[in-house]
């Protein structure tokens, strides 16, 4: 969904306009976009993130859709991702919270350890 929004509505691996409801998507150009998806899905091929239009979620993105699950970034180190931090820290400021308010583990990101970033294993 992230790829999605950051991306302007383009389908994963695809590049193409996200289509409403996976019969839809099957039935699309007589289903040969739904057969390429699932050519890219068992080749296991990376996904291109290049070009979204907020490139700070460029590196979230990569971490969040490694191929390997094994290098793929968990929950808690997505939710402590600079940019995702950073915009948790604008919106509370924007609602009025000032810095002392903020809890600890918002102000500085904490880096994930080695054994967190590649998903716990």
């Amino acid at each position: 969904m992230l790829f999605e929004i950051l991306s302007k509505g383009l389908l994963i691996h695809t590049r193409a306009r996200n289509i409403h409801g996976f019969r839809e998507f099957r039935k699309h150009k007589d289903g040969e976009l739904c057969r390429e998806y699932m050519r890219m899905l068992r080749h296991g091929r990376s996904v291109d993130v290049s070009g979204i239009c907020v490139p700070e979620g460029e590196g979230l993105l990569h971490s969040l859709l490694h191929v390997d699950p094994k290098s793929r970034s968990t929950v808690e180190a997505a939710i402590a991702h600079p940019w995702i931090v950073s915009k948790r820290l604008s919106a509370l400021h924007q609602k009025g919270i000032v810095s002392d308010q903020i809890p600890d583990d918002m102000e500085e990101p904490k880096s994930p350890s080695k054994k967190n970033a590649r998903g716990g294993c």
